[in-house]
């Protein structure tokens, strides 16, 4: 009841209050905290008390530091009260020998004051005349120093006062001098606004000289745009006709075009405001000649070096944009932003153009190593080609990012948000990533077409890289609206990802295809030909020795898709897989009329049995209508037999048993018997001893 009487008056426990009672406070936080809490209080109190102790040390220190100051300074203020102090005094005396000389003197000087006046008038007379006699000597001696405006100031005193006496010879005479001299003057005050770029200063004395001689305003505004136009064409005539690099030749324009442009629009404006647009429209044409000279040494500076590109940009930006906030009359910042705007472009491009090269260079590359070991390790090819696209892409992006650096004058500027940076990072993805895409696939495809009929693994190679290259593409397209800050709601504008993910793999199983077909075709064709064999002399004696090559083929190519897809090739014996009968005709009817329906441009996957079968169902689907163009005689059709069962053995081991590769078998097995005029098969053990004999020698 205490702890809480306690706890109910105003201000008893709060710390900063008067009324703060601290055995209330303690035993409140006794009652009503753990002893966790109350250890986590007191060391919180303990570096309050520590705080607080170092404020107050530190406040200490500072008040001490400002006594020390003001001491210092209520001393030297002392010393120096007593230094003027002791001037006072000095100055007190001066004034009192002063004052008493005056007294002195004013009975002496007030007798004689008519005659003093007298003598003034007389003095001023004589120095009239001198003044006059030698004022064309004094002319001549200031325009011989160049103190022009002493000059003037003079010429025109001496002008207003003669003017009554021009009728006395030795006036006029003295004018006549004086005239020829202010002659040579405005000369050379004209020569001086002609060479306004070399000294603003000397030029607007000069024009202010010359307006008090007398010279019409519009005379003035003539001479002074003469003389920019002048010096601004001297300017690009200097510039250098071939310069070290592009960065050097807008060193040259930004440290004496631009400079010499705005002293004369400057001294022009000051001088001339109300027809400042007639200095605007002369000079334009000039200001519009440098960027075009600018433009022209961007575009035909050496490619890939984008770097010194954008230095170049960055500091012709800057000047100009200097330029506009010093004269915004002469803006010439949109001009220069159309020019950043046209060279950017002009570097997207080239970098599209680029990887296109180096794609279609490495594709070369491929061929020609292809030519000269066709067994070449594929994974490896393959592998290649996709470093070498994603290093040509990434290479472009980074080179097209300096053109957003921070610290690029026309990419960090608050207008240059919508008018460079959001258009340039679209014009990147469109030429740089779905360009890019769009031409690599088109090499593909049309490498492939040249090409598959001399080199089929070319095909596979691409087909394979255009497979993989869909989740590579994915990576780069995240690469390239992180680093070129690419918003959700600038995106919906450009070409969608899963377009380009189409396109690649449309490519990918229309190349795959051709190399399967191709395949089928260069393995089936020398096998085909010996199935044409009409007449044999004996009967079979094994396998033939078409039939052999074309099983090792088909191992190979067994081996090569297996070693591109990570896998192994099963390596099955006959003694594990067993022999498979022959089928005889009455049996295979039916499915030799089934055969006619074999899809050859069924979708091949990117598997391995997939990409197998397809090539074994060309090859034999070949096989049966080579033997339906023929008539057969006995032998031959018993050496089919026996090397249809050898092959149907043998691919069942590379492939496995796969129906429609069944069917086709038979249907070569029906078609030989229908084809011979009197068929006589062989007993299936006998062929199975034929099968045998040959993998004993074998």
């Amino acid at each position: 009841l205490f702890i809480l009487s306690m706890s109910t008056k105003p201000g008893i426990l709060d710390l900063t209050s008067p009324q703060f009672d601290v055995d209330a406070y303690v035993s409140k936080l006794l009652k009503e905290k753990s002893l966790d809490a109350l250890v986590a209080e007191e060391e919180q109190m303990v570096n309050c008390v520590r705080r607080l102790d170092s404020d107050v040390h530190q406040i200490v220190y500072e008040n001490y530091n400002k006594f020390l100051t003001a001491t210092s300074s209520v001393r030297k203020i002392e010393k120096e009260f007593k230094h003027l102090d002791s001037e006072m005094q000095s100055l007190g005396k001066s004034m009192s020998s002063i004052s008493r000389l005056v007294n002195e003197l004013s009975p002496v000087i007030d007798g004689k004051k008519g005659k003093a006046s007298t003598l003034a008038r007389s003095y001023r007379t004589v120095h009239a005349v001198q003044f006059v006699s030698e004022l064309p000597a004094t002319l001549q001696s200031l325009l011989d120093e160049h103190q022009y405006s002493e000059l003037v100031r003079l010429y025109l005193k001496a002008d207003n006062s003669l003017k009554p006496y021009v009728d006395v010879p030795n006036v006029a005479e003295v004018l006549d001098k004086v005239k020829e001299i202010v002659a040579v003057a405005e000369t050379e005050l004209r020569a001086r606004v002609g060479a306004s770029a070399s000294s603003v200063e000397a030029a607007g004395e000069a024009i202010s000289l010359l307006s008090r001689l007398g010279v019409p305003e519009d005379q003035l505004r003539n001479s002074l745009i003469e003389a920019a136009q002048a010096t601004l064409r001297r300017d690009l005539d200097n510039l250098s006709s071939s310069p070290a690099d592009v960065l050097e030749l807008v060193g040259e324009a930004c440290s004496s075009f631009l400079p010499d442009l705005t002293l004369c629009s400057s001294l022009y404006k000051s001088h001339f405001p109300s027809t400042k647009e007639e200095m605007i429209t002369s000079l334009r044409p000039l200001l519009d000649g440098l960027n075009e000279r600018i433009r022209q040494a961007l575009l035909t500076a050496k490619p890939h070096d984008t770097a010194l590109t954008v230095r170049s940009l960055d500091r012709y930006y800057s000047k100009c944009s200097a330029l506009s906030q010093h004269l915004p009359e002469l803006d010439n910042l949109r001009a220069c932003t159309d020019l950043v705007n046209e060279i950017s472009s002009r570097e997207v491009k080239l970098c599209r153009e680029t990887i296109r090269s180096e794609f279609s260079s490495s594709i070369s590359s491929i061929r020609e190593t292809l030519v000269v070991d066709s067994r070449s390790a594929l994974p490896t090819l393959i592998s290649s080609l996709l470093g070498s696209a994603l290093l040509q892409i990434k290479t472009a992006l980074a080179h097209l990012l300096l053109f957003t650096a921070s610290d690029v004058a026309f990419s960090s500027s608050p207008q240059s948000s919508s008018s460079f940076r959001a258009p340039f990072a679209r014009l990147v993805y469109e030429e740089v990533l779905v360009g890019a895409n769009k031409d690599a696939s088109s090499v593909c495809l049309s490498t492939c077409s040249s090409h598959a009929s001399s080199q089929p693994s070319l095909a596979l190679i691409l087909a394979l890289f255009a497979h993989e290259w869909v989740t590579k593409n994915t990576q780069l397209e995240v690469l390239c609206r992180e680093q070129f800050s690419i918003g959700s709601e600038e995106a919906r504008e450009m070409s969608r990802e899963d377009e380009i993910s189409a396109l690649w793999r449309s490519a990918a199983h229309q190349m795959l295809t051709q190399y399967v077909q191709q395949t089928a075709v260069t393995v089936g064709d020398p096998w085909c030909n010996a199935l044409a064999v009409v007449n044999t002399p004996t009967q079979p004696r094994g396998v033939s020795l078409a039939t052999k090559r074309m099983r090792e083929e088909m191992r190979q190519l067994a081996d090569t898709v297996a070693s591109v897809f990570g896998e192994e090739t099963r390596r099955e014996s006959r003694q594990q897989k067993g022999t498979k009968q022959v089928t005889m005709p009455s049996e295979t009817l039916k499915d030799s009329l089934w055969s006619e329906r074999v899809d050859l441009h069924a979708t091949v996957h990117f598997k391995k049995t997939s990409m197998l079968v397809a090539i074994a169902k060309g090859v034999l689907k070949s096989g049966v209508e080579g033997v339906r163009m023929n008539t057969l005689g006995s032998y031959a059709m018993q050496q089919i037999q026996v090397d249809v069962a050898y092959l149907q053995d043998s691919f069942s081991v590379l492939i496995g048993d796969d129906a429609l590769l069944t069917s086709l078998f038979d249907s070569i097995l029906s078609s030989s018997l229908r084809r011979c005029a009197n068929p006589q098969l062989l007993h299936p053990n006998v062929v199975t001893s034929l099968m045998a004999d040959d993998d004993m020698e074998k």
